[in-house]
Parts: structure tokens; C-alpha cells; sequence
């Protein structure tokens, strides 16, 4: 898919978004295989949280032993 080759490449640093204002990750949390699993992870659980209410239990069972914190702090 050309969407999915145009996301995944390398940016240079000073390249901002189409929300420009938000700023930029800090240099240690930046295009690090872990923060893009975490980030992955978490915007599917925000997803089936929103469309299966009912499986956010299982989800979050699920992610919690690889150490994934779906929840960010929030109380679920």
C-alpha cells in the first residue's frame, strides 16, 4: 500500500506535521521500535474500546503481561 511505505520512512528532524503546532517527541522516545509498538497498541485499544465496549476487559488482560499500558494512567 502507498500510504503504509509513505508512513513508515525516516522523517528529517525538523520536519512537523499537518498539526505543527504539537511540537516534537523528545529525541529518546523518537522512532524507537518500542514507542511505535506502544503507540500502536494503544491507539487499537482506544479502537476496540470504542467499538467492542464489552472486550476492553479481555483486551486489556491481554497486552498487560508484554507490558503495554493501554490504559496511560487512566483508571479503566
Amino acid at each position: 500500500m502507498p500510504w503504509a511505505r509513505r508512513h513508515s520512512r525516516p522523517r528529517p528532524p525538523t520536519a512537523t506535521g499537518i498539526h505543527g503546532g504539537l511540537g516534537h517527541r523528545p529525541v529518546s522516545e523518537r522512532a524507537t521500535t518500542k514507542h511505535r509498538n506502544i503507540a500502536l497498541m494503544y491507539t487499537t485499544y482506544c479502537m476496540y474500546a470504542a467499538l467492542l465496549p464489552q472486550s476492553s476487559a479481555l483486551w486489556r488482560a491481554t497486552t498487560a503481561p508484554y507490558g503495554y499500558p493501554p490504559t496511560r494512567g487512566r483508571a479503566a
